[in-house]
């Protein structure tokens, strides 16, 4: 659905954070789908606002599985590290190649991701999922410790609790 916002800017998978989208994942800037389940909204996100690259999380492997199959994803690790960096070259245009990867682990210990990399982490509903404020606020934590708001990063996240 393509609803213009209140400045005209287009708020087809985020809402009213699109303008903000648009600014916070500039150039190759890292986008990070937190429990991305089997949305595809992460991947969307990425292609309407024209983010570098996107990370799937979840700690279900089977629903990453599929993630890599429906989108093409490179591995769940960093094995193809020398390949991405040989295609940058290739290019010959000084951007690395748009990625998107999926990484197997918890909203609450998210490793994987490197401290202030993200221009934008995104959460739609996995919040909700977690039981217990120690449990929420751990996933809260690791998404401010991914989230580089120095440069602009910004978190998004969605609730559908009743």
């Amino acid at each position: 659905r393509d609803d213009p916002g209140d400045d005209g800017a287009v708020a087809t998978t985020s809402g009213n954070a699109a303008p903000t989208g648009k600014v916070s994942a500039r150039g190759n800037g890292l986008v990070v789908d937190v429990g991305c389940g089997s949305s595809s909204m992460g991947y969307e996100m990425r292609n309407d606002f024209h983010f570098g690259h996107l990370v799937l999380t979840d700690i279900d492997e089977g629903v990453l599985r599929t993630m890599r199959e429906r989108f093409g994803t490179e591995t769940n690790d960093d094995d193809d590290a020398e390949a991405s960096e040989a295609s940058e070259a290739a290019s010959g245009d000084g951007y690395k190649k748009r990625t998107v990867r999926c990484v197997t682990c918890d909203a609450r210990d998210m490793s994987a991701v490197g401290t202030a990399s993200c221009a934008v982490v995104v959460d739609k509903g996995t919040l909700d999922a977690l039981s217990g404020d120690d449990h929420k606020t751990a996933m809260l934590r690791e998404c401010a410790r991914i989230c580089d708001f120095d440069n602009g990063g910004i978190i998004v996240s969605g609730s559908f609790a009743a």
